[in-house]
């Protein structure tokens, strides 16, 4: 892996920018980019010993896409390496439940339509705007 892309993701990492989006089951991470989101999805080795229970395995980034199109999918993005680091817990994210498995929907409607979302944005905010004073 280039040295470049390991800083990259050693500061992606620790902007604290990670959020893991929860509702049921279900779950995805998204990336809160200065100018895009990305979606991530991280998947577990529930019978794997010496690894982290889960590995991110998907980036909607163009440099994810471009190099699982290309087969270099053993060069994944920065966002992969960051989350790797976040789910190793070398550093902090942000968690979300929601009730409404439609608001999930939405989230990850506007990152892939749009490049951001709006609606992650807004929940975010009514936590800010919710935590005590």
């Amino acid at each position: 892996m280039p040295t470049d892309v390991i800083a990259e993701a050693r500061e992606l990492a620790l902007s604290s920018r990670f959020v893991k989006v929860r509702s049921g089951k279900l779950e995805v991470w998204v990336y809160l980019g200065p100018r895009e989101d990305h979606l991530l999805v991280a998947a577990g080795h529930p019978k794997e010993t010496g690894k982290a229970a889960e590995e991110p395995v998907y980036c909607s980034c163009e440099a994810f896409q471009l190099r699982f199109i290309s087969e270099e999918r053993s060069l994944a993005c920065k966002h992969v390496h960051a989350l790797r680091l976040v789910l190793r817990g070398l550093a902090t994210h942000i968690e979300v439940e929601l009730k409404d498995p439609g608001q999930l929907a939405e989230i990850i409607n506007e990152v892939i339509d749009i490049g951001r979302s709006v609606t992650l944005r807004k929940v975010l905010s009514g936590l800010v705007n919710d935590s005590p004073s």
